[in-house]
């Protein structure tokens, strides 16, 4: 009497499914990422007009002038340099970031990084524009400014500013703030709920303006999300501006952490405050012509995360890591062919 061997059979895709599943858990390890057939594709992030790392203040001499100030590097290789007022700056580079370093020091209105868009109104030649930037533990302003829009002079508008209030005395909860300023100096204020900010914790902050098909209005919606969330979520607020020719006059910058006074020679507007955000900012992107989606600003927030948790083994885990997941790969094979 014969007795056949039992065999164990294994399929082509059982094989496949086992190595992708030791794959993608070592392989991040080693600090390589992959993408395999069946998976959906990224999230495609489009390249931001600027991005600051904040990671450092470098000292830049013109080579026509011969004139040195202050510059936060554009990494994004575009040349958009971040420049600082050549006085009155307390900013300093610090260890402390969500990913490297950060810059801290935006304790008063001359205390800030800013970029000449070239552009005389962005919010009517750029009908699109995205922000986002990580920031932690703002101050105890009225307006602790976060990023804006605004003129190269105090005697033009700022067309956005972009602050978090001071906590409340009672609740000691803050509100997100949005003030949209006109050419001729109007402005308003758009509040979100008030929730708690957490102490020492890092926050991703984004906002988006879009035109609307008709006259001068502008959508915007504005999103704020803790380090330890697992998405964006949906917007802390959001909503139209009015139908006004929005500001500045005179050119617009760009600025973060710290606004000056606009409109302030001609006509005092309690509405148009400076102020400064008093904490931590960290890698700052801005997108001029773009309305990132949900999807792509979730991305950004991710990606970062991301990049902040990474590690990349010594070599010689990265070879044992690397020979185990063939070992593995041997064995199921073997098995196959038993």
């Amino acid at each position: 009497m014969t007795t056949n061997p039992t065999r164990t059979t294994c399929s082509h895709r059982t094989v496949r499914t086992a190595c992708i599943a030791l794959l993608t858990t070592f392989l991040p390890l080693a600090g390589i990422t992959t993408t395999f057939a069946g998976e959906p594709p990224p999230v495609l992030i489009p390249t931001p007009t600027l991005h600051w790392g904040l990671d450092a203040i470098t000292a830049f001499t013109d080579p026509d002038t011969s004139a040195t100030s202050n510059i936060v590097l554009d990494s994004a290789g575009n040349s958009n340099n971040g420049s600082l007022p050549a006085t009155g700056s307390n900013l300093t580079a610090s260890t402390n970031g969500i990913l490297r370093g950060s810059l801290t020091g935006f304790t008063s209105e001359t205390s800030r990084v800013f970029y000449g868009t070239g552009i005389t109104n962005p919010l009517a030649t750029s009908t699109k524009i995205s922000m986002s930037l990580w920031l932690k533990n703002p101050g105890s302003q009225e307006r602790n400014i976060i990023a804006g829009l605004g003129a190269n002079t105090s005697s033009g508008n700022n067309s956005v500013q972009l602050w978090v209030s001071a906590e409340d005395a009672d609740t000691h909860q803050r509100k997100l703030g949005l003030t949209w300023g006109d050419w001729n100096g109007q402005h308003t204020v758009y509040l979100s709920d008030a929730f708690t900010w957490e102490a020492d914790t890092w926050y991703h902050f984004a906002a988006v303006f879009s035109k609307t098909a008709t006259k001068q209005i502008y959508s915007y919606t504005v999103y704020l999300t803790k380090e330890n969330e697992t998405g964006l979520g949906t917007p802390i607020f959001s909503g139209l501006t009015p139908d006004t020719t929005t500001g500045p006059a005179t050119g617009a910058v760009f600025y973060v952490g710290a606004q000056p006074r606009s409109y302030s020679n001609t006509k005092p507007n309690p509405l148009a405050t400076g102020g400064y955000f008093g904490g931590n900012i960290d890698e700052v992107s801005l997108w001029l012509g773009a309305a990132l989606t949900q999807e792509q600003l979730n991305a950004d927030f991710l990606n970062t995360l991301a990049a902040a948790a990474s590690t990349i083994p010594e070599p010689a885990t990265f070879a044992a890591l690397c020979g185990l997941a063939g070992l593995f790969a041997t064995i199921v094979i073997r098995r196959r062919h038993r």
